[in-house]
C-alpha cells in the first residue's frame, strides 16, 4: 500500500481535506446541521444508471434457495460437487444479493441477507465471465449484459465448462437519501463490506475456491461493469472463483473528478494499477489462530439463516425483548467475527492494517457479567474493562429518543472504532475505504451467527461518536465508526417469502 502523500498527489492540502471529510461523516449531528437539515436533498443526484446493452438478458433458475436448505450453518455444503457449477453460481448470486422476505409490519422493505439503511441497498452485484459482464437484477431475477456486450453464446454452458467467473461488488451512493450527505460514504462502503463478506462466505459454502480482491485499477473495474465517465460508483471489491484471473484493463483516459463530496473523497483512494498480489490472493482458508473455534453446526440451515437474518423488528419504533440471552449466544457471535477476521481475504482482514478496535457493552447474557469489554478478533480474547450495566449510557449518545429506539432494551452493543488519521498516515486514503468495508464484513459474519441463535444484529450510525468513545475509553485519535445492537426481537411478524 502506498503512502498518503503519493496517493493523493495533492500533498498536505488533500490530507487535510480527507481528515475533515471523515471527521464530518463520523458525526451525524454535523451532517444533518447543513442548511435545510435532515429533509434537504441537496448534495445527491439520482442513482447512477445501470448501463445495460441490447443483448438478451439471461434468466436465473427457480428454486435456487433449495441448494442451502439442508446445509447446517456454518458448514460447507457436503453435496456441492454434485450440483452443476452454473446452478451453484446462480444460487450464490440470488442468496447473497437477491430478495429474501417482505415484512408487512416493518416501515422499510424488502429484506435481503445483509442489512441496509432504510432498505435502500446502495450496493450492486455484477458477474464477469470470460469477456462478458452482466448486472444481477434482483427484481427481474436475471442477468442483464453491460459494457461492450461481449458474452458467451450460452453463459451457463460456459460456466459449467469452467469459464473463469468473478463477482463484482460496487457501491451506488446515489440510492441513499440526499440528506445523508457525507454519511453516504460510510453507509455505502460498510454495506458493501456486508455484501462482499457474505458473497465470499457463501461462495466457500457452495464449494467454490473463492478469494477476495480489494487491490485493483478502480477505473478499469468500473469500465468492466459498463460505467462511463461521470457515473457515480464507489468500487468495493471482487470475489474471484476457482482461481479466476481478475486482471483488468482500462480503455479510456483518466476520468474527471466528480464534485459530489462522497465521490471526491473516494477518488483519493483510486489507483491506476493493481498491486503485486492482485489476482493471486489465497482462497478463504483459515489463518493460524491461537483460540479454538467454538462455532459449531447449528439446528438452523444456511437457508434459514439467510432468510431470517434481521436488524430487529420495529413496528412504529424499535425495542428488543428483555429476556436473558442463552450462554452460547455471545461466544458464538464473537467467534463468527473471529473466524471472518482469521480468513485470508486478500489483505482486507487477517489482522493487518487497516485495523479496527472492537468493544462490547453486554447486559443480561448468561455466563457473561454485565460490563464493557475489549475484544481481540484475532486471538478471541475478551477482556472486561468496566463492570455493570452500560447500555443506558449508550442510549444517551443516540440521536433517536427512547420512544423511537430503546438501546437499553438490547443485550449487546458492538463498537467498531477506527483511527482515521493513523490509517491515512500509514497506508493512505485507500485504507480508509478498506476500513469501512472491513467493518461491514466482520459485522455480517456476526449477523449470521445471531440469526442462527434466533437474534438480530442491528447496524447503527445515528449516534455521537465522542460520547461513545468516552464511554469505552478510546484515545483522542480513535473514533467509533460503526455500532451494532444485538438481542432478541420483542415482536413477531409475518415473513413473506420473496425467494424465487
Amino acid at each position: 500500500m502506498v503512502d498518503a502523500e503519493s496517493v493523493t498527489k495533492d500533498g498536505t492540502a488533500a490530507v487535510e481535506d480527507i481528515l475533515e471529510f471523515v471527521r464530518v461523516q463520523a458525526r451525524p449531528d454535523l451532517v444533518f446541521s447543513h442548511q435545510g437539515g435532515r429533509g434537504a436533498a441537496a448534495g445527491a443526484a439520482d442513482p447512477t444508471p445501470i448501463r445495460s446493452v441490447s443483448s438478451s438478458p439471461v434468466p436465473l433458475d427457480r428454486g435456487l434457495s433449495a441448494l442451502l436448505a439442508d446445509t447446517p450453518y456454518p458448514e460447507v455444503a457436503a453435496d456441492s460437487a454434485k450440483q452443476p457449477r452454473s446452478r451453484r453460481l446462480q444460487c450464490l448470486l440470488q442468496q447473497a444479493a437477491g430478495f429474501q422476505r417482505y415484512e408487512p409490519g416493518n416501515a422499510f422493505n424488502t429484506h435481503r441477507a445483509f442489512p441496509s439503511a432504510q432498505c435502500k441497498f446502495p450496493s450492486e452485484v455484477f458477474l464477469s465471465v470470460g469477456e462478458g459482464t452482466w448486472y444481477f437484477d434482483a427484481a427481474r431475477h436475471e442477468l442483464r449484459p453491460v459494457g461492450n456486450g461481449a458474452a458467451a453464446p450460452d453463459l451457463w454452458a460456459a460456466v459449467d465448462a469452467g469459464a473463469p467467473a468473478v463477482v463484482i461488488v460496487l457501491g451506488r451512493p446515489g440510492s441513499l437519501p440526499g440528506y445523508y450527505r457525507e454519511l453516504r460514504w460510510s453507509l455505502t462502503l460498510c454495506e458493501g463490506g456486508h455484501l462482499l463478506g457474505l458473497t465470499a462466505q457463501l461462495a466457500r459454502t457452495l464449494g467454490f475456491d473463492a478469494h477476495v480482491l480489494t487491490d485493483f485499477d478502480d477505473q478499469a473495474l468500473l469500465q468492466r461493469a459498463g460505467a462511463e465517465p461521470g457515473d457515480q460508483w464507489l468500487p468495493v471489491g471482487l470475489v474471484a472463483l476457482d482461481g479466476a484471473d481478475a486482471a483488468l484493463t482500462r480503455t479510456d483516459p483518466e476520468w474527471p473528478v466528480d464534485q459530489d463530496p462522497v465521490l471526491r473523497m473516494d477518488r483519493h483512494a483510486w489507483q491506476e494499477d493493481a498491486g503485486p498480489d492482485a489476482g493471486t490472493a489465497g482462497g478463504l482458508h483459515p489463518a493460524v489462530r491461537p483460540a479454538p473455534h467454538r462455532v459449531v453446526a447449528s439446528s438452523r440451515s444456511w437457508g434459514d439463516v439467510l432468510f431470517e437474518r434481521s436488524s430487529g423488528r420495529a413496528p412504529g419504533g424499535f425495542t428488543a425483548s428483555p429476556e436473558l440471552l442463552p450462554s452460547t449466544a455471545v461466544p458464538e457471535l464473537l467467534d463468527a467475527i473471529s473466524d471472518a477476521a482469521a480468513m485470508d481475504w486478500g489483505g482486507l482482514l487477517g489482522g493487518a492494517e487497516p485495523g479496527i478496535l472492537l468493544h462490547l457493552a453486554v447486559e443480561r447474557a448468561a455466563g457473561i457479567d454485565d460490563g464493557i469489554y475489549a475484544y481481540d478478533a484475532m486471538t478471541g480474547k475478551l477482556t472486561q474493562q468496566q463492570h455493570g450495566a452500560r447500555l443506558a449510557e449508550v442510549q444517551q449518545s443516540f440521536f433517536y429518543p427512547q420512544q423511537v429506539t430503546r438501546v437499553d432494551s438490547c443485550n449487546v452493543a458492538i463498537f467498531g472504532s477506527i483511527n482515521y488519521a493513523g490509517i491515512l498516515a500509514s497506508h493512505g486514503p485507500r485504507a480508509l475505504r478498506l476500513a469501512q468495508i472491513q467493518l461491514g464484513a466482520l459485522m455480517q459474519a456476526g449477523a449470521l451467527a445471531c440469526a442462527a441463535s434466533g437474534l438480530f444484529l442491528r447496524p447503527c450510525r445515528s449516534f455521537s461518536p465522542d460520547g461513545l468513545g468516552a464511554l469505552i475509553g478510546l484515545g483522542d485519535q480513535e473514533t467509533v465508526s460503526y455500532l451494532c445492537l444485538a438481542g432478541k426481537s420483542r415482536f413477531a411478524d409475518l415473513l413473506l417469502d420473496q425467494r424465487i
